[in-house]
């Protein structure tokens, strides 16, 4: 800085308050500084930066591994947001409770939610999302490190902290009513809790009993044993009732992933999606695109959910500058999925 400031014939805390785009110098002489800094190949030095502003620009993105398969759309969104602010996202993968209790199939790393912020203290972090926790022993030992945490993707009440999620009920009483609207008259929905238990799932399945009930239908919630990732080739619960002779012309997967076996045994008993059976699923997984014909969904909209997420993030962070606003209130911020229709209904 003093090398730009003896070319200028300026002082360095005008050079200063010039790379930093303080309000007090001139847009004029921003320009000048900072195509001066380019040509001398000035860069700013994040650990001196800290060490004035005790900030490092860094937020740290927390997902348990067995959420692998559905990320990517949540964390390009976050990355962006945090790009467009100047900050870093740097990814860190914990153990959670699924794998743990499949510690005998999948390998751990031996870090769950507490133990990753008891390391986390003293890193250059300036504050944490956390996706999709599973119990609430790990907030004290987060909050030791004084760094803010936003929450995404769990229903639960969270007094304190922000949280970014799905709206689920009125997004699956819209799918359905579409699919009734359509002429399905017999509407089954799976339950798949082996792979997929919470808040979530209740008000999935709470709108579609909703929607069929309002139209003077009956609902018919079935238990299934779909695992996830994938795994099984036919969907119990259709298997029984093909077996039992229930006649039924449309299925509700509140997951994704249970159609894969749904559109297996239907097809293994010579029934055509979306001709005989249209099936509708929640989630917006891009695999859904694979299947044949392709699943019509009830799609998250996850860039939005991490974006979102990421910008309240970094308006705790810089809630204390004094040139900004006080941050909002911590509170649960619903996103309405998307209706995407294809060729399963």
């Amino acid at each position: 800085m003093a090398d730009i400031a003896d070319e200028l014939g300026l002082s360095v805390p005008t050079i200063s308050r010039a790379l930093r785009d303080h309000p007090d110098v001139g847009v004029k002489t921003k320009e000048t500084v900072r195509a001066v800094a380019d040509r001398l190949g000035y860069r700013i030095s994040p650990a001196g930066r800290a060490l004035r502003t005790g900030r490092y620009d860094t937020i740290s993105f927390v997902i348990p591994l067995n959420l692998i398969g559905w990320w990517e759309p949540l964390l390009r969104g976050a990355g962006h947001a945090a790009a467009i602010n100047g900050f870093r996202l740097t990814l860190n993968p914990v153990d959670d409770a699924y794998l743990q209790s499949m510690n005998d199939q999948a390998p751990l790393l031996g870090d769950d939610l507490t133990s990753f912020f008891a390391r986390s203290a003293g890193q250059p972090i300036d504050g944490f999302v956390v996706v999709s926790p599973t119990d609430d022993d790990w907030k004290p030992t987060a909050l030791a490190t004084g760094a803010p945490v936003v929450i995404i993707d769990d229903l639960r009440p969270h007094p304190g902290f922000h949280v970014w999620a799905s709206e689920n009920h009125d997004s699956a009483k819209d799918g359905i009513v579409r699919l009734i609207s359509s002429g399905r008259k017999r509407i089954v929905a799976l339950s798949p809790t082996s792979a997929f238990t919470g808040l979530a799932l209740d008000e999935r399945l709470a709108g579609y009993t909703e929607a069929m009930e309002d139209a003077g239908l009956e609902p018919l919630i079935l238990d299934s044993d779909e695992t996830y990732p994938a795994s099984h080739l036919t969907s119990n619960a259709i298997d029984g009732l093909l077996e039992a002779g229930r006649e039924f012309d449309g299925v509700f997967c509140p997951v994704d992933f249970a159609a894969f076996a749904v559109f297996r045994s239907l097809r293994r008993a010579g029934l055509t999606v979306p001709e005989d059976v249209a099936v509708l699923g929640f989630d917006g997984d891009p695999a859904a695109l694979a299947l044949d014909p392709p699943l019509s969904t009830v799609a998250q909209r996850f860039d939005e959910i991490g974006a979102g997420a990421v910008t309240t993030l970094i308006d705790l962070i810089r809630s204390d500058d004094s040139d900004k606003a006080p941050a909002a209130a911590p509170r649960t911020h619903l996103i309405p999925p998307v209706f995407i229709e294809r060729s399963s209904t």
